[in-house]
């Protein structure tokens, strides 16, 4: 359904209709790792740069992040209404998105389960890292709707 590279360049992971995910191995071609996740179909995946984590998107209406040193997910994320058919992480790590049939994009900050932006509010949610510096507010004229079917890609561009 859906092919990914691992930053490494040495693995591929695929997303399944069944709602796992399979990492392949590209130089001994055989299967490495087998991670159920979702009730549904996956509908997207992307690797953290570092290689260490992994996210999916769920027909289920959720994402998963997986570690793959530990071979299991870690967080589910919840806030779409409907099926998440988009992830990816930003090119630094510190950020990744959602996109959803819901219409809705959110972007997250990798090391908190809350979002940062949503398209919903048109701004970005002041929160606190693990600093302990807030997330700057940014406000916008007006939110971003998507009249559009179903969303298919996303692609984060900036860090926040």
């Amino acid at each position: 359904r859906y092919v990914r590279f691992h930053p490494s360049n040495t693995c591929v992971g695929v997303a399944m209709v069944t709602g796992a995910v399979k990492l392949y191995d590209l130089k001994m071609m055989k299967l490495l790792q087998y991670y159920p996740c979702h009730d549904g179909s996956v509908n997207s995946l992307s690797f953290h740069p570092e290689g260490i984590y992994l996210i999916t998107a769920g027909s289920d209406c959720t994402s998963k992040i997986m570690d793959l040193v530990e071979g299991r997910a870690i967080l589910s994320l919840e806030g779409h209404k409907k099926a998440v058919t988009a992830v990816a992480f930003s090119n630094s790590g510190k950020n990744f998105a959602t996109a959803s049939a819901d219409k809705n994009v959110f972007v997250w900050k990798t090391n908190l389960n809350e979002n940062v932006w949503d398209n919903r509010e048109g701004l970005i949610k002041e929160s606190l890292s693990n600093d302990s510096v807030p997330i700057p507010r940014l406000e916008t004229s007006a939110p971003q709707n998507f009249k559009d079917s179903e969303i298919t890609e996303v692609y984060c561009a900036k860090d926040y």
